[in-house]
């Protein structure tokens, strides 16, 4: 827009010197400037001695119309930026959060909608924030495209997933994220190799990992199922599974009742524990293989 300044103030000028009367020469300054003031499509004077301005669309997008003062005309600080595009309404099914506060260890990051070695994930799709932060934290969604956040702040629409937050500074940092808004498609995680759990004799339980941690808060209804493979000296009787809710209730799997349809907040905690020491003589551990699944998953705020 840098190109079209001196003319613009020029244009001004003719615009508040001219009459109703003298209207073709109104006409012929806005003509012999036009290839100048590229970017304003019309200007007229309101009564207030402000200015309403129809901006022309860039880089294909739509045209905008804004008010100006006098001033502004006079300094060329027209039609400089258009107006963000206004977030787009939620839709039945979006998870709705109004903020969340992630803490990220230096040269770390946290991810959405992707499984880690630490989490399991239920959803896909697009997720929707803004955030301000002075350019450590560098966002890259499931596009590869990468943002870095800036400190005048940013609403960031439908980015897709997954989604990596990535502390590029040597120092803790906090960002938050307000009006997130995830329109999320819910998916069953990965089974994992089968947990190859070991107790000691004081041993009775072991946690194998957490779901949903990147959605802490929300419900989420699954249909968990274990598969209880392999145990020493009394078949699979001393194995269960615990799927332990962030509100405290518990959900416990055995080998008599292997799969259960339940509700949960999340994050979820998977635990294996045992019941009796089954291990032959003269270990005294107990050890057995499980492997565990989520089918059918619905979320909800």
């Amino acid at each position: 827009m840098n190109h079209v300044r001196p003319a613009l103030a020029a244009l001004f000028v003719s615009l508040s010197t001219v009459t109703a009367c003298a209207a073709p020469q109104e006409d012929a300054v806005a003509e012999g400037s036009s290839d100048l003031i590229s970017d304003v499509a019309a200007m007229t004077r309101r009564a207030d001695g402000n200015f309403d301005v129809t901006c022309r669309g860039k880089n294909g997008g739509a045209s905008w119309t804004e008010v100006v003062t006098e001033q502004q005309v006079m300094t060329n600080q027209v039609c400089n930026t258009p107006p963000a595009p206004p977030p787009p309404p939620s839709q039945p099914g979006d998870l709705v959060m109004q903020s969340r506060k992630v803490e990220i260890p230096a040269y770390y990051a946290w991810q959405f909608g992707v499984k880690d070695k630490e989490w399991w994930t239920l959803w896909s799709g697009q997720m929707s924030f803004s955030a301000a932060h002075d350019g450590c934290i560098v966002i890259t969604d499931g596009t590869n495209t990468r943002y870095t956040v800036r400190a005048a702040g940013q609403r960031y629409e439908q980015l897709q997933s997954p989604i990596v937050f990535k502390n590029e500074c040597g120092t803790h940092q906090s960002l938050t994220l307000t009006g997130l808004v995830i329109r999320a498609t819910p998916r069953s995680p990965t089974e994992r190799a089968p947990f190859y759990a070991t107790f000691g004799q004081d041993e009775t339980e072991k946690s194998l990992g957490w779901v949903g941690g990147d959605l802490p808060g929300f419900h989420a209804t699954v249909t968990a199922k274990a598969r209880f493979l392999n145990n020493f000296t009394n078949g699979n009787s001393c194995s269960r599974v615990t799927i332990r809710s962030s509100d405290g209730r518990t959900f416990e799997l055995s080998p008599s009742a292997p799969s259960s349809r339940v509700d949960v907040l999340l994050p979820y905690e998977i635990v294996a524990s045992r019941t009796c020491m089954s291990s032959p003589a003269p270990s005294r551990e107990a050890s057995f293989d499980i492997a565990v699944n989520f089918d059918d998953v619905a979320l909800s705020n």
